[in-house]
């Protein structure tokens, strides 16, 4: 078995030579071999049949690694593909988020649990994006940053156009060569002196459930999480067995498909809280606290299961 990891969506680039022929790619002499040859894309969108994020054309892959298997001379069957996307489709497909092993082996701040809180929201936001920004902006604005910890493009992407507000000094100011030494970097007191994670996932405005990091995070650190992300990503969550604690938190914005009036929902959502006494919030989080450690042991599960499954596909095909 040969495995392909495409960490970013660029690296699909890899799998061409600069005439985008299959004669001469690379993935045609794998094939040769007559093993199979699986792309893992577990940690990114990407859309392997229609690939455009980073070029100015579609190029179907698999339509070009199916002429790879024509001059191999090999059966398509002998590709395989791992994605965290479900609506993604191919023929031999193993649906596997990456993003829940990644966290798993970058946690090293074990946070404890405690009754008590001095703010009311946490939001970090690293890369910055539209609606990363528009919430950081309406946070501001509103005077509930004055209840909320928050970070927004620590690393200085695009410092041309875009502020810096750090939060965690052992965040670097330039790419990090390993990625899961910051993924869990933040000190344990910040989450502890927080009781809702506002989750600004990667995606918002493209229709793609993908929860990340940001997700697990939350249900690692005892947090109760508002979504900003796309609509579905709420009950995708449920259906992995998390408790979203629907008793108390309005995830109707869940079910909105216009950004525009999804993003108000969730900044409704937002302003009842920042209106709720800190005391009153400290006593719902005691209030909580059986279901948060089960949201926690849930991650975990999820986690040790899933690895383990891929690694069983993987063995599979040995």
């Amino acid at each position: 078995m040969h495995l392909i990891k495409l960490r970013f969506t660029w690296q699909v680039e890899r799998l061409f030579t600069s005439d985008h022929t299959p004669l001469h790619s690379p993935v045609t002499k794998l094939l040769a071999e007559n093993k199979p040859v699986v792309f893992d894309s577990s940690l990114e969108p990407c859309d392997l049949h229609r690939y455009t994020r980073h070029r100015n054309y579609p190029l179907p892959v698999f339509q070009f690694l199916s002429e790879c298997c024509d001059i191999a001379g090999v059966s398509t069957d002998n590709i395989h593909w791992i994605t965290p996307i479900e609506k993604f489709k191919w023929k031999n497909t193993h649906y596997f988020n990456g993003t829940i092993e990644e966290y798993y082996n970058s946690r090293v701040n074990d946070v404890e649990f405690t009754p008590t809180v001095s703010r009311h929201f946490l939001t970090l936001n690293n890369f910055p994006k539209p609606h990363r920004k528009q919430i950081v902006e309406f946070l501001e604005d509103t005077g509930i940053a004055n209840t909320a910890l928050y970070s927004y493009n620590p690393k200085h992407f695009q410092p041309e156009t875009e502020r810096s507000i750090k939060l965690d000094t052992a965040f670097g100011d330039t790419p990090s060569t390993n990625i899961l030494s910051e993924l869990d970097s933040l000190p344990a007191h910040i989450w502890q002196e927080t009781m809702f994670s506002i989750v600004t996932e990667s995606l918002f405005h493209e229709d793609i459930i993908f929860p990340t990091e940001k997700s697990w995070k939350a249900f690692d650190k005892y947090h109760v999480p508002i979504v900003v992300s796309a609509p579905g990503v709420v009950q995708h969550l449920r259906n992995l067995g998390f408790d979203m604690f629907d008793d108390f938190v309005d995830h109707s914005y869940d079910n909105i498909h216009d950004n525009s009036l999804r993003m108000e929902k969730i900044m409704s959502v937002i302003e009842h809280w920042a209106e709720v006494d800190i005391a009153d919030v400290c006593a719902i989080k005691c209030h909580l606290e059986h279901r948060l450690r089960k949201n926690k042991q849930r991650y975990i599960e999820l986690a040790e299961s899933s690895i383990k499954e891929r690694d069983c596909f993987l063995s599979s095909l040995c």
